[in-house]
């Protein structure tokens, strides 16, 4: 197949600009011969030159070969023996590991903010109920020490502590909305909010926007039971010492890792193939402080990021894949909402 002067020229002239921005290679890997092989006319080589810093260009005797996009032709050269190759080969793209690594980036970022908005929202609550000092307010003090021990920066604590003794600062509200998803499924959203009407006209509008329903109080909730969950690093865990001492600790259950606990979607989501794993220790709600409290005396690690009181299904709804991934979309749109702490499903 014929090509033209033209077409290799352009060709070249992609191939040393593709070269000349990869961070891996530097001007002093490229001689100013290299550079003149891909250089058809004065004024090409000149602005290659000067884009590497250099002010003159010089000729070099002998022929190139261009492996650019199939394209491969000789052209003599005007000075010095010998022969230089050039080869270009095509950029790397972003692999589909490294696509699954950046989206858990994100994913345990997201979490994380999440995380962070609903401390500090708990601690304002409680700094507005007992005060400020941990010593004179038991449930401050308690929540202090969860928020550092799931990784709460210590200036996003302190912001909010002084946040909760600002004027003007409302109370917030704990509420629940019910959700008829698509397929049947039953959805609950978890709502801390300092603005009950703003809480309610977000949360209708992703609802309504995403083709779901809006459902009256306790029509959806009924499917769910209110349990504390305990997350054990499964990495640092026996099985069989978890679930022991889970048992003598008044757990109700232990779900082994991998295993969905509060829904598609919901606040702590499904595991990742790749991200840690855990034991589920799953507690009544009442009993989740002393049931946590007995697990750590024990020498079990509970991340405080993944553990805390959750709406658990009773059973699960089978729904085709479109309606299972619009209510996916739903959930995820409903988390984004800053006043939304959780989202749980049964699907």
């Amino acid at each position: 197949m014929a090509t033209s002067a033209g077409s290799v020229t352009s060709a070249c002239r992609r191939a040393v600009s593709a070269v000349l921005t990869r961070a891996d290679v530097s001007k002093s890997a490229v001689s100013r011969s290299d550079v003149s092989c891909f250089a058809s006319g004065a004024r090409t080589k000149q602005s290659l030159h000067q884009r590497l810093g250099w002010h003159s260009s010089a000729g070099f005797s002998g022929s190139w070969t261009c492996g650019v996009e199939g394209v491969g032709t000789e052209r003599p050269f005007t000075r010095g023996v010998g022969l230089r190759r050039f080869q270009v080969v095509s950029p790397v793209c972003m692999g589909r590991r490294s696509s699954k690594i950046a989206t858990r980036k994100n994913a345990q970022d997201a979490r994380k903010s999440k995380l962070y908005g609903k401390v500090g929202k708990q601690i304002i609550s409680a700094v507005k109920a007992g005060g400020p000092s941990p010593a004179s307010n038991s449930q401050l003090a308690a929540l202090l020490v969860a928020a550092k021990q799931g990784g709460v920066p210590k200036d996003v604590i302190d912001r909010n502590i002084k946040r909760a003794t600002e004027k003007g600062q409302a109370d917030f509200t704990e509420i629940v909305y019910e959700i008829y998803g698509l397929g049947g499924v039953g959805i609950v959203v978890d709502v801390l909010t300092d603005n009950n009407a703003r809480a309610a006209a977000t949360v209708r509008d992703v609802v309504r926007k995403g083709g779901a329903k809006m459902a009256d109080p306790g029509s959806v909730l009924f499917n769910f039971k209110r349990q504390g969950v305990l997350a054990v690093p499964a990495a640092t865990a026996d099985p069989d010492e978890v679930l022991v001492v889970a048992v003598d600790s008044g757990a109700d259950d232990v779900i082994n890792p991998g295993e969905d606990v509060a829904g598609g979607g919901g606040e702590h989501g499904e595991e990742g193939e790749e991200e840690e794993q855990f034991f589920r220790v799953l507690t009544p709600a009442e009993s989740f402080a002393s049931v946590r409290a007995q697990l750590q005396e024990y020498g079990l690690t509970v991340d405080a990021e993944h553990s805390g009181l959750m709406f658990i299904p009773t059973a699960r709804m089978q729904t085709d894949e479109e309606a299972r991934e619009q209510n996916e979309a739903i959930m995820e749109k409903l988390l984004e909402l800053d006043d939304v702490d959780a989202v749980y499903c049964n699907q």
